[in-house]
């Protein structure tokens, strides 16, 4: 057996160049011709690595990095495939109504590339809009609680342009509930038949709540503000605390203004208007 072993291995050694021996599951000894070959494989290995040109191998390499592999999507293939998951399954919450009814309700989706939501853009608020349904009713507008006054109002300047209001006991009281009270009376001399924006800016109020009564081009009330809103900005090295209300004036009858204080008028207060 020793020998019949040692036989075979020497003929395996021996088999001709071009076969290799092989034994079988069963014993059986086999002669099989090896595979050709191509012209120019008998190099070695490193010397075909090294014999291939340099662009063979980036555009390899390239291909390897870029092109995922079978089974997986490309990222263009990925971004338009959250896409479309997006498209067809549209955020959403659920809540319970005061009877215990369950709703859906679908989350609007934000563009953030819009320029409504871009970083340039601030957030717009306001402290009191006036509308025309909003107009104080027809029994207060009959009234003659501003006719007196035409001599007393400013005119605002362009839009953009502040007009800054100081020395307010200067002016006529105005009639309030609470008296005569001080006050500011100021107007467009052209009302704009659009709508704008007015802001007013109250330097040393010392937070004392103000009142504002809006009025037509016949000075007749409109509407009537009875705590004007505010909001407060700290002082600084630069400048006072002030206190600023935002208005949206959608009424294009708006003609004119009245602010007074409800209360003591603080000591040296002033009053800045501008509209946009």
């Amino acid at each position: 057996m020793l020998l019949a072993a040692c036989l075979w291995w020497s003929s395996a050694v021996t088999a001709e160049e071009g076969y290799f021996t092989w034994m079988d599951a069963e014993g059986r000894i086999h002669n099989s011709p090896k595979a050709e070959q191509k012209a120019g494989s008998d190099k070695p290995a490193a010397e075909q690595k090294e014999s291939s040109p340099p662009s063979a191998e980036k555009n390899h390499e390239h291909s390897e990095e870029h092109e995922p592999p079978a089974g997986y999507l490309t990222e263009s293939e990925l971004k338009r495939a959250l896409e479309k998951e997006k498209q067809d399954n549209p955020p959403f919450y659920i809540w319970t109504d005061a009877q215990g009814i369950i709703h859906n309700e679908w989350i609007p989706v934000v563009d953030q590339n819009s320029p409504a939501n871009t970083e340039e853009s601030p957030p717009v608020f306001y402290d009191h809009t006036l509308l025309p349904p909003l107009r104080v009713n027809a029994e207060i507008r009959q009234s003659a609680c501003c006719d007196g006054f035409e001599s007393a109002f400013n005119d605002l300047n362009e839009a953009h342009n502040p007009l800054v209001l100081r020395y307010i006991h200067r002016k006529p009281p105005f009639p309030a509930r609470q008296g005569q009270r001080p006050a500011w009376y100021f107007r467009h001399p052209l009302p704009p038949a659009k709508d704008y924006i007015l802001r007013l800016t109250l330097h040393g109020s010392s937070g004392q709540d103000a009142a504002l009564v809006v009025v037509d081009k016949a000075l007749k009330p409109l509407h009537f503000i009875p705590r004007l809103a505010t909001q407060y900005h700290a002082g600084d090295w630069k400048q006072e605390a002030y206190e600023e209300a935002v208005i949206s004036v959608q009424d294009h009858a708006v003609a004119g203004y009245i602010l007074f204080f409800n209360g003591a008028v603080p000591g040296p207060v002033s009053l800045e208007v501008e509209w946009h």
